[in-house]
């Protein structure tokens, strides 16, 4: 159920101030979690990608002491 049906739904059984502001921190605290949830995963793909390009310079360096180690 959608919010906005939620509210007039509450309003034709004339609900409390209390269930009122129930749904406000339902959707303050809902709107925080989705905040919190995009950051950690642009927090994620950074840490991917830094992550990735190590692993890259770590293979080029690998290739470039190829030659020395080979008998």
């Amino acid at each position: 159920m959608s919010l906005v049906m939620s509210f007039q739904v509450m309003k034709k059984r004339k609900a409390t101030v209390a269930e009122f502001a129930g749904v406000r921190l339902f959707t303050s605290m809902f709107s925080h979690m989705t905040l919190t949830i995009a950051a950690v995963r642009k927090t994620l793909a950074a840490h991917t990608a830094f992550v990735r390009s190590l692993s890259g310079v770590h293979s080029h360096m690998c290739d470039q002491m190829a030659p020395v180690y080979a008998f």
